[in-house]
């Protein structure tokens, strides 16, 4: 007989329900196959009264089997704890551990570094509470780490574009000489003016590429909790936590990617992208001059600059004073000055 533990912690800032096995009975079932890996999920939110109940449901409708549930709210002045509140008695019933605690807000790395440590999973996911999992999201990622080499610690997915209602949204892009199209896919449009196929897999997820700007879709990954733990999560203190994650693990292991889409990622007029589009590129400018030792010792030389020209485009329409600083700084580089008229080119005649 399985040892059943049930613990109710609640105060202010902390609701929780455990319900799961022991963890010797845990392992004794996953040493005899009978039972998948446990994944961990955290759904981190702030001010998404309107979706985090779908949110949720999503993962409860996960076709995976073993998984448990961190919801922290961080700090939201919207109604977003009431609704979390709503879907606790379908949470406790479905998942063999579940968390909820809500607390002041301390911003996404903090609260993403949090559930981690919480986390008692061998695989670690998160999804936006205004994000929504494809029901095989897990069981795809899953299946793809336990069948590939140990040096693969991620496994990635597509993402499809929602709207603020939930209906599919097609973005147009052009892509080389087929003029523009209307696509539904997050990467097919991160990569649209990138020279490299996200499908080739020495290439999806390498440092090479990445270093030339983030293209990878935050809702659409599962990680070996191990491996995230040794490059120690999130940093702090800025916007593209994400980017800055996916870099160090780049240094340390290898990323997979499996051939569908696995999230949804909605568009509305309050994404971080809309509201915080300078500090996102004033942060990606700082990120990038912490990588810069690395990237020019590694011979990645080229690519760094790709991404300094890139965001340097980008603060020319936003802020001419920064622009003008950081342009100063790197116009007498010539892999610098290649890649700026490139980017010139590319957004003058390829739009």
């Amino acid at each position: 007989m399985y040892l059943i533990l049930s613990v109710w912690l609640i105060n202010s800032n902390r609701c929780t329900k455990v319900n799961s096995f022991s963890q010797k009975a845990r392992n004794r079932l996953q040493e005899n196959k009978q039972i998948p890996p446990l994944v961990s999920v955290v759904i981190p939110c702030y001010n998404h009264e309107k979706y985090i109940c779908d949110c949720i449901q999503s993962v409860i409708e996960q076709d995976y089997q073993n998984v448990e549930l961190i919801i922290i709210d961080d700090g939201s002045k919207d109604d977003s704890i009431t609704r979390i509140k709503s879907m606790v008695s379908a949470c406790e019933k479905h998942f063999g551990r579940f968390e909820f605690r809500s607390r002041e807000n301390k911003g996404v790395a903090i609260s993403l570094n949090e559930g981690l440590s919480w986390a008692e999973g061998e695989y670690f996911t998160v999804i936006a509470s205004d994000d929504l999992m494809a029901k095989h999201k897990i069981s795809s990622l899953v299946s793809e780490l336990e069948n590939i080499s140990e040096n693969y610690a991620v496994a990635f997915g597509d993402a499809n574009f929602i709207d603020d209602n939930g209906e599919p949204l097609f973005l147009k892009i052009r892509v080389n000489n087929r003029g523009k199209v209307q696509t539904n896919s997050f990467l097919e449009v991160q990569t649209a003016k990138r020279s490299f196929n996200y499908n080739e897999s020495t290439a999806f997820g390498s440092y090479e590429t990445l270093i030339s700007g983030n293209y990878l879709p935050a809702m659409s990954f599962v990680v070996k909790t191990d491996c995230l733990k040794s490059v120690d999560g999130w940093m702090r203190g800025n916007k593209v936590e994400d980017w800055e994650l996916w870099l160090k693990l780049a240094k340390k292991y290898k990323f997979s990617f499996v051939n569908k889409n696995v999230a949804f990622y909605r568009l509305h007029d309050s994404n971080s992208i809309y509201t915080n589009t300078v500090q996102l590129t004033l942060d990606t400018i700082k990120l990038l001059k912490r990588e810069k030792m690395y990237a020019m010792s590694n011979g990645y030389s080229q690519q760094f600059y790709e991404g300094v020209a890139s965001q340097d485009l980008s603060l020319l329409k936003l802020r001419s004073f920064f622009f003008i600083k950081n342009f100063v700084k790197n116009i007498f580089n010539f892999e610098y000055c290649k890649s700026f008229v490139k980017k010139i080119y590319v957004y003058a005649f390829n739009p």
